[in-house]
């Protein structure tokens, strides 16, 4: 009787085997690409206290996001991703933050404005005016654009923690912020 069970199981594996091979290669070319895009997935919890649905937006969809799964005990909606679509999106997030900085570096409504710059880390920006034609009622509204962006980069790549902040300051290094 083992014998038999032996032969029947043997037969049960080479066909397959055989079947596996059978398959063509485009075949096994998407099944890779679908269990890699599976395997290599980003999951990200942020939080956002305005985000009521599970479904994802147009915009998200764009984005490449796969899921969104709103916790409304915490406020936190947890994405996934995959790792490419991740990466891309990242990188968006910094294109924003570097055209942003090109704006306002070409602004000719700030007075005084000569340059902003940021740290490769996002977390300090440093905007350097001329004092004596600059006006500080500018400052407040530099100061929130910039940490809104900033602390927007640093909620999506998961650095909760990272504490962001605009200086303004002259050009011999003077705080007036």
């Amino acid at each position: 009787m083992k014998k038999i069970a032996a032969i029947l199981m043997a037969g049960v594996i080479a066909f397959a085997f055989a079947a596996c091979s059978a398959s063509g290669t485009d075949d096994e070319t998407t099944t890779e690409r679908t269990t890699e895009a599976v395997i290599t997935s980003v999951t990200v919890s942020v939080s956002d206290a305005a985000s009521e649905s599970n479904e994802l937006t147009s915009a998200e969809s764009k984005a490449g996001f796969i899921s969104k799964s709103v916790n409304t005990d915490d406020s936190t909606v947890t994405y996934t991703i995959s790792e490419t679509d991740w990466e891309e999106y990242v990188d968006s997030l910094k294109k924003d933050i570097t055209n942003c900085y090109g704006t306002l570096n070409n602004d000719k409504n700030i007075a005084g404005m000569i340059i902003a710059t940021y740290s490769s880390d996002y977390t300090k920006t440093t905007v350097t005016v001329a004092a004596d034609e600059f006006d500080t009622a500018n400052i407040e509204t530099i100061q929130s654009t910039y940490l809104k962006a900033m602390n927007n980069y640093q909620k999506w790549v998961g650095n909760t923690g990272a504490t962001c902040t605009v200086v303004v300051e002259d050009e011999d290094g003077n705080t007036l912020s």
